[in-house]
């Protein structure tokens, strides 16, 4: 069977499966030919042995495991796997299913438009997982916005990645200082090659790193402060479904909902806080307060 049959085959296995759906093997027997009838009009040989290779297959590549239910005779997709998040997961599956569409669906830009902004620099992960598995220094040309046009050359020790809202950073600490850790923007960065050299890792876990933080500015030292925010009817539904921070806590009053964040106060905070203009209103702390209403009287002036 050619390569990209057998692919087909796992992402129709998957997609079948998927939404929480069970199957029995007649079932998922019935998709893999459909797909195959779609695919070049090929029947292949699929049988209950061949299933469970394929379900072993799918699981150690892509991390997605199948059980089979005995009393109901269904498979279904195992969603609590402690090595596999179920963030990983929802992202796979969608990437299984988006591939599967763009591939007999004609004219797919008529049905589906991509942010391509969010994918510059994405070209690089793969070289930054492979530094981070052997602990091998990157070097990279890297430009912030407000620095000139000419990238300039860096050496780094890569720690981890880091995804938000789409877009991918590099977590890393600049060799030769004794500077803290730094964040890299892969959309900044213009040219990524590893190194020859290696470095000794430290023990330090970049989920731990940025747990008391919004986006990527952490605050070296400065305290965790308890952010309250009133919020309407609206607003909760959205943060419930897409949370802020993982210490949110909400509490019902007349005014809608008091949401209640521990985290240091940084930009990315701040400016998560005026996306929503006037559906969010700051209770307490006082320092957060009045770093709003200095934001207001600055953008109020630009309009004088």
């Amino acid at each position: 069977m050619k390569v990209n049959q057998i692919i087909q085959r796992y992402i129709t296995i998957v997609g079948r499966l998927s939404n929480r759906k069970k199957a029995t093997f007649e079932q998922i027997k019935s998709a893999v030919f459909d797909s195959y009838f779609n695919y070049d009009n090929q029947r292949d040989e699929f049988s209950q042995r061949t299933l469970q290779r394929n379900i072993k297959d799918i699981k150690e590549l892509f991390g997605v495991e199948i059980k089979f239910n005995r009393k109901e005779q269904c498979y279904f997709i195992q969603n609590d796997n402690p090595n596999f998040t179920h963030t990983e997961n929802k992202n796979l599956l969608n990437s299984f299913h988006l591939m599967n569409f763009e591939k007999y669906m004609k004219n797919v830009s008529d049905y589906i438009v991509y942010d391509n902004t969010y994918y510059k620099g994405n070209e690089y992960i793969f070289d930054i997982q492979n530094a981070l598995s052997s602990n091998k220094l990157i070097e990279i040309d890297y430009r912030k916005y407000e620095e000139s046009d000419t990238p300039k050359l860096r050496i780094v020790e890569p720690y981890g990645l880091r995804e938000i809202e789409g877009r991918w950073y590099l977590w890393a600490k600049i060799q030769g200082t004794k500077d803290d850790f730094r964040v890299f923007g892969l959309d900044r960065i213009y040219k990524l090659e590893i190194s020859g050299g290696s470095f000794k890792r430290q023990n330090i876990s970049i989920l731990n790193y940025f747990k008391d933080s919004i986006g990527t500015y952490v605050l070296g030292e400065e305290p965790v402060e308890r952010v309250k925010l009133q919020i309407n009817d609206f607003m909760y539904h959205y943060f419930r479904s897409y949370p802020v921070h993982h210490t949110q806590r909400f509490e019902k009053n007349d005014d809608g909902y008091l949401m209640e964040i521990r985290v240091q106060i940084n930009t990315d905070l701040v400016n998560k806080i005026f996306q929503f203009g006037d559906q969010i209103r700051v209770i307490q702390p006082k320092a957060l307060i009045k770093e709003i209403k200095n934001r207001l009287n600055l953008i109020a002036a630009y309009y004088d």
